[in-house]
Parts: structure tokens; C-alpha cells; sequence
């Protein structure tokens, strides 16, 4: 394999993962109820985000994240 089709490769994968990202999100917001949503929950979702931000700032270092606070 070359590096065109490796980068290719992980592209694909890198968009499979996204994808899944976001099914997994949902399911998480499923499985909360609605009614008693608890900190932990809230917990969850706050590392995720700052998973998600280390991400995009290594992909791309200029761009600013807002953090909601």
C-alpha cells in the first residue's frame, strides 16, 4: 500500500468513527430519562466535548472552540 491509499484508508476510517460518534451519542441520550437527568450524565457528555475539542485542535490548531459555560 502506498501512502495515497493509506491516507485514504484512514480517512475512511476517521469518517466511519464519526459516524459512529454520533450513533453513540443518541443512544446515550436515549438511555437518559428524560425526567432525571443527573450530573453523571452530564459528566459524560462534558469529556466527551473535551475529547472531541483535543481533536479538532489537532486537526486544526487555529481554530478557537467555545466552551460553554
Amino acid at each position: 500500500m502506498n501512502a495515497t491509499d493509506a491516507y485514504i484508508s484512514a480517512q475512511a476510517t476517521a469518517t466511519a468513527q464519526l459516524e459512529a460518534i454520533v450513533e453513540a451519542l443518541a443512544q446515550h441520550q436515549d438511555a437518559a430519562p428524560a425526567d432525571n437527568v443527573d450530573w453523571g450524565h452530564v459528566g459524560d457528555l462534558g469529556e466527551v466535548n473535551a475529547r472531541l475539542a483535543e481533536v479538532l485542535a489537532f486537526l486544526s490548531p487555529a481554530v478557537e472552540i467555545a466552551q460553554a459555560s
